[in-house]
């Protein structure tokens, strides 16, 4: 995987944007996560693209509404995780006449792109091919492993649920100009009950019933939850599905877990192996709105300045 870029403030970005001759794509992780990984599974159109981690969708859109005057037109573009994002805002990207400049993944995160089950077979084989018996059975073979991120993305159901939750009362109180303190994503990787889950968020938003009865009280929040719940569950039926709503950086973790001990690297290795695999067949999302979509417009706006 290529250097890890460091987190640049600003007008750091707008000095790299400026000073360079590339296309510039805003990304939520941090420098060395989403960044990182998109260059090395774009290796081969990187020349022509600066990718920056902003720790963030809120730095991302702040960012971009700051820099769009800043830099030459059709410069900067930028692509946001998910986070149940409805299908026709993310539809809207995809659409060859889309003009806009945020575009939102079709799966969850960036991890989900390279969480492809015959990936995961290969790369185990290759991490495990001193004793090949010591691999498990839920990674040995492609069907296997890809039953094995669906039993995790159902075992995760209730925490995703609650997860979409959280957006869902976060942007409501945005909209209502209601500022309270949010709750932190469910990202611990066990299984958990949905109740204990519910209990969580009702502890933890219903202080906000004054302001907001019908949002924010324990029968509201409780409501919304088990309507989340009840809408994400005919989903994780099948893995693409699967992908868009539950977190790939969990399923990352979930497969590295069940790796055998004897065998085991660190994890960044095998986010390696994946992303190398990744970069030989690149994913469909990504080759449609960074190669057919975002580049083409970049490079018809360059031939377009007068010389």
């Amino acid at each position: 995987m290529s250097q890890a870029r460091r987190l640049l403030t600003r007008e750091g970005v707008l000095q790299e944007i400026l000073r360079g001759n590339q296309c510039a794509i805003l990304v939520e992780g941090e420098a060395h996560t989403d960044a990182a990984l998109l260059k090395s599974i774009l290796r081969n159109v990187a020349s022509q693209v600066t990718l920056f981690g902003r720790d963030g969708r809120n730095n991302v859109l702040a960012d971009l509404r700051e820099l769009m005057g800043q830099v030459p037109r059709e410069g900067l573009f930028a692509i946001l995780d998910r986070d149940f994002e409805s299908d026709a805002r993310v539809e809207q990207g995809y659409a060859p006449d889309y003009s806009g400049h945020v575009f939102f993944w079709r799966r969850f995160t960036i991890e989900n792109y390279f969480l492809e089950p015959l990936w995961i077979m290969e790369a185990v084989h290759e991490l495990c091919w001193r004793d090949v018996e010591s691999i498990p059975v839920s990674l040995k073979t492609e069907i296997a492993a890809q039953d094995y991120l669906l039993i995790w993305a159902r075992r995760l159901l209730p925490q995703s649920a609650g997860n979409a939750t959280i957006i869902e009362l976060h942007r409501e109180c945005s909209n209502r100009g209601i500022r309270f303190q949010g709750r932190s994503y469910f990202e611990e990787l066990t299984e958990r009950d949905p109740e204990s889950v519910r209990t969580e968020l009702v502890t933890h938003y219903s202080g906000g019933a004054p302001r907001a009865p019908d949002l924010l009280s324990a029968e509201a929040i409780a409501r919304h939850y088990a309507e989340k719940l009840n809408a994400l569950q005919s989903i994780v039926q099948a893995l693409p599905a699967a992908h868009a709503i539950t977190s790939g950086k969990l399923l990352l973790r979930a497969v590295y877990q069940e790796l055998p001990g004897s065998s085991k690297p660190n994890m960044e290795y095998l986010k390696g192996k994946l992303v190398t695999f990744a970069s030989k067949s690149i994913p469909d999302d990504l080759q449609t709105l960074v190669i057919e979509h975002i580049l083409p417009r970049w490079r018809r706006a360059r031939e377009e300045q007068p010389q």
